[in-house]
């Protein structure tokens, strides 16, 4: 089946996702606002990546857990996918929408999903080369687009 326009490209006209990456979420426990960050894995295969959480954001007693997903590059700014827990009885999963940097090195966006607080949670996502780069994206989305909750 071919695909649709767009699709199938490599990002940013040949920039390879793969490798080490670090990612930050806005996401929320008993209603109170958490930022959490952690290290992970990109797997790049033509349009579709493979992204597998390394490090735990939080501690487990906090709500952290790990997690993987698949996602898809679409128009070459476009990435959108999934992710769910890989521990057992963390039923966290959602979807993330996310775009690329013209550069290839970080993407933003949103995810929503199942968490810890309930069903339709959702925030601000980021994933950059570095840890500091990835939180401060997640302030600099909070402030450019502060009527998105």
């Amino acid at each position: 089946m071919p695909s649709p326009g767009g699709v199938g490209r490599r990002a940013g006209g040949g920039v390879d996702l793969s490798g080490r990456w670090w990612t930050a979420w806005q996401t929320f426990r008993d209603g109170e606002e958490i930022h959490s960050s952690q290290e992970a894995s990109l797997e790049q295969s033509g349009a579709k990546i493979h992204i597998e959480a390394i490090t735990r954001g939080l501690p487990t007693e906090e709500g952290g857990y790990l997690w993987w997903g698949e996602l898809q590059i679409f128009d070459e700014e476009i990435i959108m996918g999934w992710y769910v827990s890989s521990e057992g009885p963390v039923r966290s999963k959602g979807s993330l929408f996310l775009a690329l940097n013209p550069h290839g090195d970080r993407l933003t966006g949103r995810w929503v999903g199942l968490s810890y607080d309930g069903m339709f949670i959702e925030g601000w996502g980021a994933v950059a080369r570095d840890e500091q780069t990835a939180l401060a994206l997640i302030e600099r989305l909070k402030k450019q687009y502060p009527k998105v909750a």
